[in-house]
């Protein structure tokens, strides 16, 4: 709720404010996605954003969302009959075409925010990072 409070005087300034959430999962504006069914939308994600203070502070306009694929693997003791605590060590690796990669997308159609996620990914990619824009259908 404190988050909510500070995202919700940013987003007063009509909008202007673009928000990218990154995470691992279904995003709290998922139910307000121009392309989502009947069935869903309006719904609240209650696992995600129990009180509604984000989907209250932030408008749906205003919000691009980010999956993060990392390619890795867990690296360590594989005697899996020991019931000792065992350090793992996570190192990047790569498996065929398996790449990291970031996604980003709209909820919307709106033309001003995908020519913002658009501009993103351009900036992500001339970091050298495998950033694509997911069009919205």
């Amino acid at each position: 709720p404190a988050l909510a409070q500070s995202l919700k005087a940013l987003a007063a300034n009509d909008c202007k404010t673009t928000f990218l959430f990154a995470q691992n999962g279904v995003p709290f504006f998922f139910p307000q996605s121009e392309d989502i069914s009947d069935a869903v939308r309006g719904h609240k994600l209650t696992s995600v954003d129990p009180s509604g203070a984000l989907a209250d502070a932030v408008p749906v306009s205003s919000c691009l969302g980010c999956a993060l694929f990392v390619c890795g693997e867990i690296v360590g003791d594989d005697d899996s009959s020991s019931s000792s605590d065992v350090a793992l060590v996570v190192k990047r690796t790569m498996h065929g075409n398996a790449r990291e990669r970031i996604h980003i997308g709209a909820p919307t159609k709106d033309t001003h925010l995908m020519s913002k996620a658009r501009e993103l990914v351009h900036v992500l990619c001339v970091a050298n990072l495998d950033a694509i824009l997911i069009e919205t259908p």
